[in-house]
């Protein structure tokens, strides 16, 4: 393999958001962790997960070929040329990753880390992106699936703990990717794809965005609220209290000036989701 297919495929892997995805995955683990003698599973999840989210981004990249050859920030990945390489890579991760999950995990994890593969690869980049600017919103549930897969790794197939982790990075999803959108919002358009940005005035964008936003601080706030039905602790209400005002500063900035601070808002968004995860792992040793 080039030296120069090497760096396209390791780039096309996205291992940016392999490791939001692992986080998020951590958190589902720590949040659904009774007996710290299983804390080793930890490795085997972080493997299968990233090794099936690498799968999946290499997929999504050889799907869109065509229309990443027609933007600017995507025009170097050239994937067509590359086809058996990527399909080889990603072929090979997949089954890494349903192997190792098989056999030192359990079938209700497998099933959560082969839905999120599934649900990006076949719902948000083949049925969803070209048909519709609610892409990202129905299409970020492909996020939610490490929340599922942490805690049933180490707890039950599935909690109220882990639904909330899930949903939270459901909710978090659109306003995290609009803001993304609207700063290459030109290069959606002359790929033919509806990003929100690309096709609504950005009036009407930032709005709904704010609006996601204020629906994004106000779910996470539910533990404060409800701390006899999701337990995450007084080191998630910290994280939760710093990250907010992080968060809702940039949403406003970005309302009153949404082309200068798209960018701005979108590193933010990515910041507010990390420290919220980090005071849910954290929450598991300093309640």
């Amino acid at each position: 393999m080039a030296q120069n297919s090497k760096h396209r495929i390791i780039s096309m892997m996205k291992p940016e958001i392999a490791l939001l995805l692992d986080l998020v995955a951590i958190a589902g683990f720590f949040a659904g962790l009774n007996n710290i003698s299983r804390i080793y599973l930890l490795i085997p999840l972080l493997v299968s997960g990233s090794s099936a989210s690498f799968s999946a981004s290499l997929l999504n990249g050889l799907i869109e070929a065509k229309s990443d050859e027609t933007m600017k920030r995507t025009s170097w990945r050239k994937a067509s040329e590359i086809k058996r390489k990527i399909i080889a890579v990603a072929g090979l991760l997949l089954g890494i990753s349903i192997i190792i999950s098989l056999e030192f995990l359990n079938p209700y994890t497998t099933l959560w880390i082969i839905s999120g593969f599934l649900s990006y690869v076949i719902l948000y980049t083949i049925v969803l992106k070209r048909r519709t600017h609610w892409n990202i919103v129905i299409g970020g549930i492909s996020g939610s699936f490490p929340a599922l897969a942490g805690w049933s790794t180490v707890n039950s197939p599935v909690s109220l703990e882990s639904v909330y982790i899930a949903l939270l990075i459901f909710l978090w999803t659109p306003v995290h990717f609009w803001a993304f959108a609207t700063k290459y919002r030109e290069d959606y358009k002359a790929a033919g794809i509806p990003m929100l940005p690309s096709i609504k005035p950005l009036n009407e964008v930032t709005n709904l965005v704010l609006l996601n936003g204020i629906i994004i601080i106000l779910y996470s706030m539910i533990p404060l609220m409800f701390p006899g039905i999701i337990r995450l602790g007084y080191t998630y209400g910290i994280a939760l209290i710093l990250s907010t005002l992080v968060l809702a500063a940039n949403l406003v900035r970005y309302k009153r000036e949404p082309i200068r601070n798209a960018i701005k808002l979108f590193g933010s968004s990515n910041i507010y989701i990390m420290v919220l995860m980090i005071g849910i792992i954290l929450s598991r040793f300093y309640p």
